[in-house]
């Protein structure tokens, strides 16, 4: 099927033009221009079926904290798919230390937990505090990784 590498190719455009957008703009600005777009696209080529159904109060202007499954690698298109402003994660520290993958994280504005360790509630919210004041969502999967359901 033509669709799976298609979706894959479109995540390594979105996180190309990301990284070279990173370089020159604030993260705030580009994404919700460049590659949140280009990600978002990424269920639709896959073929995937999906529905979105927003709450009747829901403000797509509001900062906002947005949870969602974690079940695969298109979880990230799936969630550009359906938030369109700015967003970054909260997600295991060890993250940032993957190459390639780990810098787009930190340029991307992510919020780095370390497992098991206490006394980190207070740097985390102050980094939530930051990305609401540059109007920036954050996006969790309550799970912590990737599951079944």
């Amino acid at each position: 099927m033509a669709a799976w590498p298609l979706a894959l190719s479109l995540m390594g455009v979105s996180l190309s033009a990301g990284f070279t957008a990173s370089l020159v703009m604030p993260f705030e600005k580009f994404m919700p221009i460049v590659p949140g777009p280009v990600m978002g696209m990424v269920p639709l080529v896959s073929l995937s079926k999906r529905e979105l159904t927003y709450h009747p109060r829901f403000d797509p202007a509001r900062v906002s904290m947005f949870m969602m499954n974690h079940t695969s690698v298109f979880d990230a298109g799936v969630a550009c798919w359906a938030i369109k402003s700015a967003f970054c994660g909260i997600q295991h520290a060890h993250h940032f230390k993957v190459p390639i993958y780990g810098w787009l994280m930190k340029r991307g504005n992510g919020i780095g937990v370390e497992k098991g360790q206490s006394g980190q509630a207070e740097r985390i919210a102050e980094q939530v505090k930051d990305r609401v004041r540059r109007g920036i969502s954050i996006l969790g999967f309550p799970e912590g990784r990737r599951t079944q359901n």
